[in-house]
């Protein structure tokens, strides 16, 4: 388990992660990321005009992947 670290273009806020320190998996694409978490529950930030970098509240997540307007977990 992990905390996150961001660089790059930022225009969105994607390369700006919460602070987290039970990550235990990144996902990113153009203008969000999001991180799966120890607990199974996923956070999200960045571009989320289309609600991609808002998750549903999760509790048992094992894996995440990012397209360019969506998520899936």
């Amino acid at each position: 388990m992990g905390s996150i670290v961001g660089w790059g273009d930022d225009s969105f806020g994607q390369a700006s992660p919460p602070s987290v320190s039970n990550a235990v998996a990144i996902a990113a694409n153009g203008g969000h990321s999001l991180a799966l978490l120890a607990d199974g529950s996923v956070v999200g930030w960045g571009w989320d005009d289309y609600g991609q970098a808002s998750p549903p509240s999760l509790s048992n997540a094992v894996a995440v992947s990012a397209g360019w307007y969506h998520i899936l977990a």
